[in-house]
């Protein structure tokens, strides 16, 4: 039986031990067929075939490359429009979940259905779930924590340069309509070489219209993403609506947006973003505007963006505007806000100096933490010291006492 992979520092597992009581199992293969029924897997049957049968509730996915199409038609995705449990890593022997390899590299979804390397004809969106737009009435409907998962898989290569809906190359999750709600849980996921024109490079957290979008990330990894707008990762958007992203123990690694945010942008614009970040590790970012990593912003009416970040380290790049580690602006609605707790900022460098700005009213809490160059005008600050922090490091005595546990980034394994 193998050991599924853990983030060394965190000592956590997220993982379901066997198949889901009563789930009806279909299981997958790239050589699989389209009249196979998926109960074995000399029976496998195709991706699509398996996301478009309602009896298949946990799809198994045996090691091997997939693409949404054999064509080229760019608008066709792997499409979830309904809740189902989507497990990459088997080799095609396992009887359990827990039999598979703990390496997500083995399963890949790939967006490059066109010219191999050449991106201007690669898949708009690898992965979509819950359709795209406004959903009432088409894929409409709720995907929960519990009933909606991808685990184990690499999604890869998406390129989203349409003229609309250009946003979630790798993921599009949809909450946008009344009573949409997108929040599935995504573990041991890779995104890696993804690029979006609008928001969100890898991952779109769409809450819209009424509609909700809160999916639980942990134990992922973000490689090489980028978008031109908002978040070359990921995007955090509650327009007329609600996304609340929870992500943890996951890291960010040559993530770039030629706006706001090289690797996480959250905004609310007549609605509410409030994504929450822990343990994470955030390096080589860049962005062209605002906040080298990260960047919350609010517009409009009742407009709220509340970014909370804890545990988690931002060492290193750059922006070529405000905010070499974060920048928070607040242009409009009720507020405009960053978070950071127990956290480190370091080596990050902007065109503007501070590696945490905030603009146009945008408001920063920092406590218990390490800021390079301890705390300019702007930010709010308690318990934050100044010194270079070392690999390993506990930093006591936090400015008023406070004890901080500083996570710093470990060696990183060879890249997918």
């Amino acid at each position: 039986m193998s050991t599924r992979h853990t983030f060394a520092a965190m000592g956590c597992l997220l993982l379901t031990a066997g198949a889901s009581a009563n789930a009806a199992v279909c299981r997958v293969s790239s050589t699989g067929s389209e009249a196979g029924d998926g109960s074995t897997w000399a029976a496998a049957t195709l991706r699509q075939t398996a996301l478009a049968r309602p009896g298949c509730d946990e799809i198994w996915v045996r090691q091997g490359p997939y693409k949404p199409t054999a064509g080229a038609d760019r608008t066709i995705a792997f499409a979830i429009n309904r809740p189902l449990k989507l497990y990459g890593d088997f080799a095609g022997t396992e009887t359990t979940l827990d039999q598979r390899s703990a390496d997500s590299r083995l399963k890949v979804l790939s967006g490059d259905i066109g010219t191999p390397v050449v991106s201007a004809d690669n898949s708009h969106h690898v992965v979509v779930i819950g359709g795209l737009g406004n959903a009432a009435g088409t894929a409409a409907g709720i995907y929960q924590p519990a009933d909606t998962v991808m685990d184990g898989l690499s999604i890869v290569h998406g390129r989203e340069d349409a003229a609309s809906h250009a946003s979630g190359a790798g993921l599009h999750c949809n909450g946008a309509g009344k009573g949409q709600v997108c929040s599935p849980t995504i573990a041991n996921v890779t995104f890696r070489g993804n690029g979006a024109r609008d928001n969100g490079g890898a991952l779109y957290s769409h809450g819209a219209a009424g509609g909700v979008s809160s999916p639980s990330i942990t134990q992922s990894t973000f490689i090489g993403n980028a978008v031109d707008g908002y978040g070359g990762a990921i995007a955090s958007f509650g327009h007329t609506g609600s996304s609340s992203p929870s992500i943890a123990q996951s890291k960010y690694i040559g993530n770039a947006s030629g706006g706001y945010g090289g690797a996480v942008a959250s905004y609310g614009n007549a609605g509410t973003s409030s994504p929450r970040i822990t343990q994470a590790t955030f390096s080589g970012y860049s962005s062209g505007a605002y906040g080298g990593a990260i960047a919350s912003l609010s517009n409009c009416s009742a407009g709220v963006s509340r970014l909370v970040i804890s545990q988690s380290t931002l060492i290193g790049k750059a922006s070529e505007g405000y905010g070499g580690a974060l920048s928070s602006l607040h242009f409009a609605g009720d507020a405009g806000q960053v978070e950071v707790v127990f956290s480190v900022i370091w080596g990050n460098i902007s065109v503007h100096s501070q590696p945490l700005d905030t603009l146009y009213n945008g408001k920063a809490i920092v406590q218990a933490s390490i800021l390079q160059g301890g705390c300019a005008a702007g930010p709010d600050c308690v318990g934050v010291i100044n010194a270079d922090p070392s690999p390993g490091s506990t930093m006591a005595e936090c400015g008023n006492g406070n004890q901080a546990l500083v996570l710093l980034p470990r060696t990183q394994a060879a890249l997918p």
